[in-house]
């Protein structure tokens, strides 16, 4: 493929990298609800027994010299790397898709008015269009969060092995503390707990990571995605709570050492701008997620 011109030597450096990455495995925790009716069939890996792992980026940038950018760039290199295909839906100007394809990843524009939901929503569709092959599993996370791609090749393999309709990747908690804008720790750790006190009577294990961001499940499950309407982060998370509660899937948490990046870090702590982000995610989580779990029927959309 083409050589990424501000990035000239990504490629040899992230293949050393990768291969001292790919060869760790991390702890795993499991916690499950009740046997899925997806679960129920049997589940045949891809060609050769390999899963059938396609991944999901939403993306946005202003100017290829935001931090994110350069990110997302390794991100994509990675899954080239490991072979695991990527859909990419960007809101960007064309320039910048080109940046974007010249990682190998398979890069589409926005089509449809909207936030990251409808984004989402677009790359799923792709997905879904792309592969269909037994097995498939589509996992979507913020490209920006640079070494994800192997926990989420590791996560679909837990999916498989544990036969779970989903999976929610879980950040440790030290890793969490010491590496993410105090701000977003707090705000996001207080989240987790509101959401799990209503989460837990309705059945759902305790410790779910409900604010991380990513997450897998069976492309079996993708119409519960795509035929929801929220427009941002309620996009990846109330799907998978719908189809816990009244389709019956089975879902599991995947703990992973996840490090932010010190970048995004340095960028974001004590800056009034991002802070305010965090308050406005907090109430989006306060606002949509009881509600989502104190329902007595499947809302319409």
């Amino acid at each position: 493929g083409r050589a990424l011109p501000p990035c000239r030597g990504l490629m040899l450096a992230l293949a050393c990298t990768a291969v001292a990455l790919f060869l760790v495995s991390g702890p795993i925790v499991r916690a499950s609800l009740g046997r899925s009716s997806v679960d129920e069939v049997e589940r045949p890996l891809g060609p050769g027994g390999v899963i059938s792992l396609t991944l999901v980026v939403p993306t946005f940038f202003a100017s290829t010299e935001e931090p994110r950018f350069e990110l997302t760039v390794k991100s994509l290199v990675q899954a080239a790397l490991a072979n695991i295909p990527i859909v990419v839906i960007d809101a960007s100007d064309e320039s910048v898709r080109e940046r974007l394809r010249a990682t190998g990843a398979h890069v589409l524009r926005q089509s449809r008015p909207g936030k990251k939901g409808v984004a989402l929503r677009e790359g799923i569709e792709e997905a879904l269009r792309l592969r269909s092959t037994p097995g498939h599993v589509i996992g979507t996370f913020e490209p920006e969060k640079l070494g994800m791609v192997f926990w989420m090749r590791k996560a679909a393999d837990h999916l498989r092995r544990e036969r779970l309709g989903i999976v929610v990747p879980g950040r440790e908690r030290a890793q969490f503390e010491t590496s993410y804008p105090k701000e977003q720790y707090h705000q996001e750790s207080f989240a987790n707990l509101l959401i799990d006190s209503v989460a837990m009577p309705r059945g759902f294990p305790p410790g779910i990571d409900w604010t991380f961001g990513p997450v897998l499940f069976d492309a079996r499950l993708a119409h519960l995605w795509t035929r929801y309407t929220g427009t941002l982060w309620d996009a990846q998370v109330v799907p998978y709570v719908r189809a816990v509660l009244w389709h019956g899937a089975s879902i599991g948490g995947f703990s992973v050492p996840y490090s932010h990046p010190a970048i995004m870090r340095a960028e974001e702590e004590g800056k009034a701008r991002w802070a305010k982000k965090r308050y406005e995610q907090l109430r989006l989580w306060a606002e949509v997620l009881p509600a989502e779990l104190n329902a007595t029927a499947e809302p319409a959309s």
